[in-house]
């Protein structure tokens, strides 16, 4: 079950990094290009974390987010392999979210070590309406473990549900 598991974080790790090289390479920072009436790529290099919060061109900071992004990684690492040894049955829903978020973690850890920045590049927006942030596909991977992680927490039974 673990080979499987790290094999699905390591496609999702790859198509994560894969577009981001996409847009990185192929499109010119703040220069949209609308795929439709909801989505809008847009380059822009965050050195912060989610939407840019803790943006900073200061060393220490940045040095400071990747040591504290490296310990939470490899304890999400440590905690996902312990759950996946000691649980002969995680369930599928569970195994789905674990491999979402350590992949987009991962894609996202993978950038900020290489450049000290993450690209990001999808612009929601409905209108005049904008979401309150550029993100990129890890971090809808993300967003979609956390959606799994509270869908367990309601709707799963406790005996079954191993978090």
């Amino acid at each position: 079950m673990r080979l499987k598991f790290y094999l699905i974080v390591l496609m999702l790790v790859t198509i994560d990094l894969i577009t981001k090289y996409y847009i990185d390479n192929m499109t010119a920072i703040y220069d949209p290009i609308i795929i439709n009436n909801f989505v809008i790529f847009n380059k822009v290099y965050n050195k912060g974390l989610v939407f840019g919060f803790a943006h900073s061109e200061s060393v220490f900071i940045n040095y400071s987010l990747t040591f504290l992004m490296t310990c939470l990684l490899l304890y999400l690492i440590y905690y996902v392999n312990k759950i996946l040894t000691e649980n002969e049955r995680v369930s599928k829903i569970a195994f789905v979210a674990w491999s979402l978020v350590l992949g987009g973690g991962l894609a996202n850890y993978i950038d900020r070590v290489i450049d000290n920045k993450v690209v990001d590049f999808i612009l929601v927006r409905y209108e005049n309406y904008y979401f309150p942030g550029i993100f990129n596909v890890a971090d809808i991977f993300i967003s979609l473990a956390l959606v799994i992680f509270i869908f367990i927490m309601f709707f799963e039974d406790e005996k079954e549900s191993k978090l």
